[in-house]
C-alpha cells in the first residue's frame, strides 16, 4: 500500500531516512518526503540531504583535496601507497566515528590535526630554524622529518 502525504511515520534510524511518500515534484520529477526520529521532516531529493554518509565522505575527500593542493609538497618524501592508505584510514575512521558517536565528535576529532598543525607550523618549526609555511631551508626540514622516524 502506498503511503499518503499525511501518513508520515517515524522511522527507527535517524541516520538513514526512509522515504514514506513519493509524488510529482514542482520540476516534474519525484519528490520524496521523510520524517526523522527527532520529528524533523525532509522534502526533496534524498541524494542532496546533508545527513548522509556520502556527504561526510565528501567533506573528508574535500579536506584531503585542499590539503594536497596546499601542502602536498611536504608529503613528497612519502611513498604514494602510504598517502593513499592514510586517506582510506582517515575516511573509514571518520565515518565509523560518525556512525557510532555522531557528527559533532567526529568533526571535532577531524579538526584536531588542524590545531596540532597550526602549533607545529607557527611555533615548533620556526624554533628549529625552518620556515613554517615554505619548509625552507629544505635540507633542514627533511633532516627534522628523518629524525622523527
Amino acid at each position: 500500500a502506498r503511503a499518503q502525504r499525511g501518513d508520515l511515520a517515524c522511522h527507527a534510524s535517524y541516520r538513514s531516512p526512509a522515504p514514506v511518500w513519493s509524488g510529482a515534484g514542482v520540476v516534474g520529477g519525484p519528490v520524496v518526503v521523510w520524517r526523522f526520529v527527532d520529528g524533523q521532516i525532509g522534502y526533496g531529493w534524498p541524494m542532496f540531504a546533508l545527513d548522509t554518509r556520502w556527504f561526510d565522505v565528501a567533506v573528508v575527500t574535500s579536506l584531503f583535496a585542499v590539503g594536497s593542493i596546499l601542502f602536498g609538497r611536504f608529503e613528497e618524501h612519502k611513498p604514494r601507497w602510504q598517502r593513499v592508505v592514510k586517506f582510506l584510514i582517515v575516511t573509514a575512521v571518520v565515518i565509523g566515528l560518525i556512525q557510532l558517536w555522531g557528527r559533532a565528535l567526529a568533526y571535532t576529532l577531524l579538526a584536531l590535526p588542524v590545531v596540532i598543525s597550526a602549533y607545529l607550523h607557527i611555533w615548533w618549526l620556526p624554533s628549529k630554524g625552518v620556515n613554517g609555511w615554505t619548509g625552507e631551508p629544505r635540507d633542514r626540514y627533511l633532516a627534522l622529518m628523518a629524525r622523527r622516524k
